[in-house]
């Protein structure tokens, strides 16, 4: 069994964010938030010109996601759509600003939600990724998956690799294909690149028609498909938390 569906929440305590000067083992400033929980960070920074710290993460108002009975991706939720339907959906992008100056206050978060033009329906966003050169730095695009693109109107049916614009907090581009389940996208830079998001995105992609995976590249700028390599009849689970490593230059 997991352990997953053993997490408590308990919606009265508050989310305690500690921030850290490297060179040091305690804490230098400590902020208060409303409960949340959060698998993944998408990017920090600080802000020179206000002097605040910028974080950026998927976050849920709850842990329902994990401990409910329509906790998401279990197994036994999975097996018919009408359990899929009722999944608990991924997060959406949160941002906390905190004000050095003003340490142990109480932030809001400021919810960056993109309600996409097609469906008329919310974002929902997880597994994501920045260009790396922008890790800790000022930056706009994120890119992660969502299998509720239509919300859940599809069973869970839906997988497309996002792409969002989290500094003007707009949909900036998608690739989508039926029946075709993305994992965690991967961002290599083009190493002539000028902008942020001159590169590729690089993603194992399940085809279910053929029962097999692909590895697909992605123009991270348009999010239109530039290659995709089968596997030969190999198929395997979604997969996360890859890493690509370039080839060492003589």
């Amino acid at each position: 069994g997991s352990l997953l569906p053993q997490v408590t929440f308990d919606p009265d305590v508050k989310t305690q964010i500690h921030i850290f000067d490297m060179a040091e083992e305690e804490p230098i400033r400590t902020y208060l938030a409303p409960p949340m929980f959060a698998y993944h960070h998408v990017n920090a920074f600080e802000d020179e010109s206000s002097g605040n710290v910028v974080l950026d993460l998927l976050a849920y108002s709850d842990a329902s996601n994990l401990n409910s009975p329509n906790g998401y991706l279990y197994m036994d939720n999975m097996k018919t759509q009408e359990r899929r339907l009722k999944q608990v959906q991924e997060g959406q992008v949160w941002r906390l600003v905190m004000d050095l100056n003003k340490p142990h206050t109480s932030i809001t978060p400021e919810k960056r939600v993109v309600v996409d033009e097609k469906t008329n329906l919310p974002w929902s966003l997880e597994l994501p990724t920045v260009a790396p050169h922008v890790l800790g730095k000022p930056y706009r695009y994120a890119y992660g998956y969502t299998g509720f693109y239509r919300g859940q109107r599809n069973g869970f049916m839906d997988w497309p690799i996002l792409k969002q614009d989290v500094a003007q907090n707009v949909r900036n581009g998608l690739w989508y294909e039926e029946y075709a389940y993305p994992g965690e996208p991967i961002f290599v830079a083009d190493p002539r690149g000028k902008n942020e998001d001159d590169g590729v995105l690089l993603s194992s992609v399940y085809d279910a028609r053929r029962r097999e995976n692909f590895l697909l590249v992605l123009d991270a700028t348009n999010m239109e498909e530039l290659a995709r390599a089968y596997t030969g009849g190999v198929g395997f689970p979604q997969s996360f938390h890859g890493k690509f490593f370039p080839t060492e230059s003589n």
